[in-house]
């Protein structure tokens, strides 16, 4: 069983003048335990709505969401204060209180609980040494980098022992060296506690550097949803493939070619995992009656995934390029026709 499971959730949103909004169309997706799900999109897609139920902080106007097979959606305010107990929230902006101290903010959540002064003491202590922060226990927020503060963010989130962590939109506000670090320890909880992390966001490195899944979000619908191995090396979507712009180069300008013409001969081969570490252009080269000009190259590595790609020009007969690219599907390396 899926530890959070969304099934047909869409939410529509009345103005005063009777006009609707629909911000979630028909969304679904299982999390299952131990899992780091990503999911993202641009400003405006429906993300921040989603998180909002997820949360139970919104109520969908269809639709289930299941928390270890419950419907949250059906819950009383009572059912509700006992399930926000057992899920963490960070928050963009860290939402700590100035006039507490480090130890005092990340024992806010066990108080409202009603744990004693000796079990508040005994889990702030060991939430510090999690966060790598126990020098910091009596510091008050304002004397705090960005990163220390969100780092106290997630000790807090993590107080009650929540079986899912939701990030929304963590990362945001930090420079990309601090964000870089803040992704680090959220791997280093996921490992460790085998804790299950949503993270919502619209940066394309968080997917990268520590999700395990990724749905994409886009006006309000899920567009494609995998493995985050699939979505960097086969994107389905248009709108997936938009995101993945800003983190691979685009194929070359027409322009690069030595005659200057267009060409219907280009191509973009997407390597990955052995198919990286093989001579296979080589192999090609010496089995069949083509040329290759390379054009663009890039290779990359996330995770424990090795990926990349050529963006070349295949010459010869239309019979000879055709078994060169039936050849290269068979060494598991895909290609796309860019012209």
């Amino acid at each position: 069983m899926p530890i959070v499971e969304i099934k047909n959730v869409s939410k529509l949103f009345k103005s005063p003048s009777g006009d609707v909004h629909v911000a979630l169309k028909g969304v679904s997706l299982q999390i299952h335990q131990g899992q780091i799900q990503g999911i993202i999109g641009m400003s405006g897609a429906g993300k921040s709505t989603l998180m909002r139920c997820l949360v139970g902080l919104e109520i969908p106007t269809s639709g289930e969401i299941l928390f270890h097979g419950e419907n949250i959606v059906c819950f009383d305010e009572a059912q509700k204060r006992l399930y926000r107990h057992r899920i963490g929230m960070i928050f963009q902006h860290f939402n700590l209180f100035s006039s507490r101290t480090v130890a005092e903010n990340i024992a806010y959540p066990l108080e409202i609980h009603g744990a004693s002064q000796a079990q508040i003491k005994e889990r702030v202590d060991e939430l510090l040494d999690l966060v790598h922060l126990s020098h910091k226990k009596d510091a008050y927020p304002a004397r705090l980098s960005g990163g220390e503060r969100q780092r106290i963010g997630i000790a807090r989130a993590l107080a009650n022992h929540p079986d899912v962590l939701f990030c929304d939109e963590a990362t945001s506000a930090l420079d990309p060296n601090t964000m870089g670090s803040i992704l680090e320890l959220l791997q280093e909880l996921n490992q460790r506690l085998n804790i299950t992390i949503v993270a919502i966001t619209h940066q394309l490195e968080v997917v990268k550097q520590i999700c395990t899944h990724v749905a994409v979000i886009s006006d309000g619908e899920i567009v494609e949803q995998g493995t985050v191995q699939d979505l960097f090396n086969t994107p389905a979507h248009p709108v997936t493939r938009n995101l993945l712009k800003s983190q691979l180069p685009s194929p070359p300008k027409i322009e690069w070619l030595d005659s200057g013409q267009p060409t219907e001969d280009l191509y973009r081969l997407n390597f990955k995992g052995d198919s990286v570490k093989q001579p296979v252009i080589a192999q090609l080269l010496r089995a069949h009656h083509v040329t290759i000009n390379i054009l663009q190259a890039n290779i990359d590595s996330f995770q424990t995934m090795v990926f990349g790609f050529l963006v070349v020009e295949i010459r010869g007969s239309e019979e000879a390029k055709n078994e060169a690219l039936n050849f290269l599907l068979e060494n598991h390396v895909h290609w796309e026709k860019i012209t």
